[in-house]
Formats: structure tokens, sequence, C-alpha cells
């Protein structure tokens, strides 16, 4: 790093602490706006913070013992070396007292869970504080964390299970099986384990010991203050800890809750996520057994774009009698407008399908992809063949 940066680096643990003005702040961001270097340094030093904020540690009155100590053991007549030894001692058994005093081991059933994916800033409380908490950081328990008013994310646990978090959601993470909404909505898929997971809100609580849950808790048009409302989307669920009866109960075998609608708001951090993810194409799929019956679903759909490509190519490669013939050219028509590079090939192929729909649509996403305009399938696949190596991989 340059010498700049080491300026800027005596600011940091300032600004950590609150104790920089606005004016003195603004500088230091901008500089770590540029700088990935200095961010990698805040990033390491908010990460020993919270470590050591787990420690649970007076580290000011540790020193204090330990410096008296010194005081009271050192002689006047050989204070020179003697002292200069303890103190050095001392400042070992500062920074190393932490690692032999936190000596509260996790529970075996724990299971970590980390911030997996974000569509926009997520934040971390941190004593009187917000700070920004990135993608990759593990969520200890006890830690509360917020959506901004345009962003989402998701937490994945060791064991399968996951958290999605919709745009201006607050929740506190107790362990990865107790979970506290404050406001917001929440889906949950959660895996079998040792006890079940538990989402509460100030309603109460909802627990299932396996499946998939979207809870929400919001104030209503119908209702002064928020309620709290739940879809049971897989398993069986059920109340825990009523509080007041304002708790709408949603699940879909009893009330007619449309899973794909009630969870749309999933599908922007599934589009994070490779297109041939196994939870991608159930999805993409779902969503293509509704085309034709909503507007919405196939909108959703689109939204996916190239990543609803290979649900796409699944319809239209079965055989005509398996499939009806209204899904398949819907399907085509989508693909028409979102198949990428990598699905060339199966386009060309698609060219001589016996459905004239079917294969005009694959023509245009080919004219679209490639921005040729070759003439019947016989020079498309000639085409092909010619530039295979180019177009069997093509670049991202």
């Amino acid at each position: 790093m340059t010498m700049n940066c080491a300026e800027w680096e005596e600011k940091l643990n300032a600004t950590l602490d609150g104790e920089l003005s606005d004016a003195e702040r603004a500088p230091l961001e901008a500089h770590l706006a540029a700088c990935a270097d200095c961010r990698r340094t805040r990033d390491a030093i908010r990460a020993q913070s919270a470590e050591l904020e787990h420690l649970h540690l007076d580290s000011r009155a540790l020193e204090e013992r330990i410096i008296a100590a010194v005081h009271a053991s050192a002689t006047p007549r050989r204070g020179g070396f003697r002292a200069w030894m303890a103190l050095a001692a001392a400042a070992a058994l500062i920074l190393i007292a932490p690692f032999f005093l936190n000596t509260t081991e996790a529970p075996a059933t724990q299971v970590p869970m980390t911030l997996q994916s974000a569509t926009g800033p997520v934040e971390m409380a941190y004593k009187d504080r917000w700070l920004p908490f990135s993608p990759g950081n593990a969520v200890d328990p006890g830690t509360t964390l917020r959506t901004g008013e345009a962003s989402k994310c998701e937490l994945a646990c060791s064991d399968g299970s996951l958290l999605r978090l919709d745009r201006a959601t607050e929740v506190q993470i107790q362990d990865p099986r107790r979970v506290s909404l404050r406001r917001g909505e929440l889906y949950a898929s959660i895996t079998p384990g040792t006890k079940p997971f538990r989402c509460t809100t100030p309603d109460g609580g909802i627990d299932t010991d396996a499946g998939m849950l979207d809870v929400s808790y919001r104030h209503s048009k119908d209702w002064p203050a928020a309620v709290t409302s739940f879809a049971v989307l897989e398993g069986e669920a059920r109340i825990a800890d009523r509080q007041p009866q304002n708790m709408c109960v949603q699940p879909i075998e009893r009330v007619a809750v449309d899973p794909l609608l009630r969870t749309q708001w999933t599908n922007d951090l599934l589009r994070l996520r490779d297109k041939n993810d196994p939870e991608v194409l159930q999805r993409v799929t779902a969503l293509l057994t509704q085309l034709g019956r909503s507007e919405l679903h196939e909108r959703e759909l689109r939204a996916f774009g190239e990543r609803a490509a290979p649900g796409l190519l699944s319809i239209l490669n079965r055989s005509p009698d398996s499939c009806p013939v209204e899904q398949r050219r819907q399907a085509a028509r989508v693909l028409a407008d979102v198949a990428g590079p990598h699905e060339v090939e199966a386009l060309v192929k698609l060219l001589r399908d016996g459905d004239g729909d079917v294969s005009s649509a694959a023509g245009r996403a080919l004219v679209r992809i490639t921005g040729l305009t070759l003439s019947g399938p016989d020079a498309w696949g000639a085409w092909y063949k010619d530039n295979r190596e180019t177009w069997a991989c093509p670049k991202k």
C-alpha cells in the first residue's frame, strides 16, 4: 500500500468508533470507495471488533488488573529490566487472554450460518449503530440483520436450510433454528433437525420440523397494527405462543394462496444463481405450468432471462404427445426472447420441429443472438457445423 493509504488507516479505527465528524468522515469514505486495499483493512477491523464483541470480555478492566499486578510485583531496585519484562508479559497476556477466557463452547447442535447472497446493502446491528454486512460473512448467534428498502438477501446453513429476507426486513438470529422477525417478510426452507425451526413475531411463533414457510409481519389496510401472516408452502406448521388474536393463518391446503405469487419476491435472489441450479429449474418449470393462466406468471418467467432457457428447452424437447401444444408454443415464444449463446445448438435443432410456431420462434432467437439472417434449417445447420467450436462453448 502507499503512504497515503497508511495515513488513511489511522482514521479507520476512529470512524468505526464514531469519533470522526461528518466533515472528517466524508473524505475517508471517498478514499475507501476508490481503494480496495483500505476497504479490506476496514473489513478486517470490523470483523475483529465483532469477534471481540462476542467474547464478552472487558479488556479495559483486564488491562487495569494486569498493570496493577505488575506495579505491585516490581521493586525499585530492579525496576528497569524487570519492569520492562513484566510490562511486555502483561501486553502479551492482554492479547491472548480472550482466547483463554472465552471458554464457552458452541453447542454441538449449532449449525453455522452465512450471508450467501444479496441484491443490495445488508446491515448488521453493532452496539448503537448499523454496519455494512457483506456476502460470505458468518452470522453469529444473536446477530440482528436488516435489508434496505430495495435490497434482499439469502442466508445459508450448512445443514441445507436457508432463509431469504425481503426488502425492508429486520430479523434477529438467535440461532439457525430460532429467528425473530421484527418487520418485513421472510422465506424459510428448513431441513429436518434436532429441534423445530421457530420464527417469532410480536404476535407469536410459527414452528415447523421441516418444510417451507413464508412469514410476513407488516401493516395491513384492514388492521390498525402490524399483522402476522404466513403461508405453508411445503410440509406442516403450527402456531406457538400465540399472543393477540390477529394472526392470519394461510396454509396452502386450506386457503387459495398461489405459492408462486406469494413468494415471487424471492425470484430476484434466484436470478443471482446459475441457470442450471436445481431450484432455478424447479421455479421455471412451475412458472411454465402456469403459462396462459396469468400474465403475472409469464412476466416472472421472462424476468429470469437466460436462466429460464434450460427449463423452456426441457418443455420443447418433450414429444408433442406428452405436452400440450399451446404450452410448447408459449414456451417457444418466451425462449425466442430470453435464449442466449449457450442455447444456439439447441435452437438449430428446434428449426426442424414439426410445429411451425416452435421452429419460427427458434429462428427468431438465432437471428437475435448471432446477428445473421440465414434461410432454413439446412443453412443454419451448415453454419453451425462450421462454427461449432465457437458456439458450443461461447464466452460468458
